[in-house]
C-alpha cells in the first residue's frame, strides 16, 4: 500500500499534537489505509487555534474543534456515554485558559 501521508505544514503543531498524528499514522500503517481521515481534521484544529488565537495548533484545539461540529461520529459517542459536548467544551475551554 505505501506510506500514509502525512500534512507538510506540521511545523506548527505542538509537541502533542505531532505525537497523536505519529500514533494515527502508525493506525493507518497498520490497517492499510493510504491517508489519515477526514481530510478536515487538521483545518478544524487550525480554525480553532485561530480563533483562540494560538501560535500552534494543539490536541485541545484538534477537540475543540471536534467538539465544535455538530452531527459528528465523535458527537454520537458522546451522546450514548450520557456526556454533553457542551459542557466538556466548556471544561476544555476552561482548562486551557
Amino acid at each position: 500500500m505505501g506510506e500514509v501521508s502525512m500534512p507538510r505544514e506540521t511545523k506548527l503543531f505542538s509537541q502533542h499534537l505531532r505525537r497523536f498524528l505519529s500514533l494515527a499514522q502508525e493506525g493507518a500503517e497498520r490497517l492499510q489505509d493510504r491517508y489519515i481521515g477526514p481530510e478536515h481534521l487538521l483545518l478544524i484544529a487550525e480554525e480553532e487555534a485561530e480563533r483562540a488565537g494560538h501560535d500552534e495548533i494543539a490536541t485541545t484545539d484538534l477537540l475543540l474543534g471536534l467538539l465544535g461540529q455538530n452531527e459528528t461520529t465523535i458527537i454520537d459517542i458522546l451522546r450514548k456515554q450520557n456526556i454533553s459536548a457542551d459542557e466538556l467544551e466548556k471544561k476544555v475551554r476552561q482548562s486551557v485558559q
